[in-house]
């Protein structure tokens, strides 16, 4: 007579994802860890992987899981529908601060003059200011002697800005 052993197919339960600051990647960590309905003297163990679907800010985000089995007996199980199983975790706006170029003084020569453009700090995982798509009015312009004020104004979908004015003086 001959028979056939089949794989134990297990159920994983208990997984939940910590939510997150913006950090421009991917990654997402565990909260709890999940469970597997093993055979309790089995060498059997579950990691598992977890990655939010994009990087962005979002309040219920998509966090995809990935799961393998390891240990002695490992062999003798399965996962049942591993393969599309997510969680839902959130990534909140990290904080930036946004300079006009530092305040300038020229001298007067008629001729219109302008100081403009803007530098930040606190932008993570070496992004740059080219990211902040949403950042304006980062330039002052005038021709008589006084002081013209640089105003910035935006927002970002990934950080809290806050913004630190300069000028101009002629």
């Amino acid at each position: 007579t001959s028979a056939k052993i089949t794989a134990k197919a297990l159920t994983v339960s208990e997984i939940t994802t910590n939510d997150k600051v913006y950090d421009a990647n991917t990654s997402a960590t565990l909260k709890t860890v999940g469970t597997i309905d093993k055979i309790t003297s089995d060498d059997v163990s579950l990691s598992t992987t977890a990655t939010f679907n994009n990087k962005n800010v979002e309040n219920v985000k998509t966090v995809n899981l990935d799961y393998t089995l390891s240990g002695e007996d490992s062999a003798n199980y399965s996962l049942s529908d591993a393969s599309n199983v997510a969680t839902r975790a959130k990534i909140t706006k990290a904080n930036a601060v946004i300079t006009a170029t530092s305040d300038d003084s020229k001298v007067y020569t008629g001729l219109t003059q302008t100081v403009s453009g803007f530098t930040a700090s606190g932008l993570v995982n070496g992004e740059t200011i080219s990211v902040l798509d949403g950042v304006s009015g980062a330039s002052a312009s005038g021709i008589n002697a006084g002081t013209y004020k640089t105003v910035l104004a935006g927002t970002d979908e990934n950080y809290n800005l806050t913004f630190e004015d300069g000028k101009l003086t002629i």
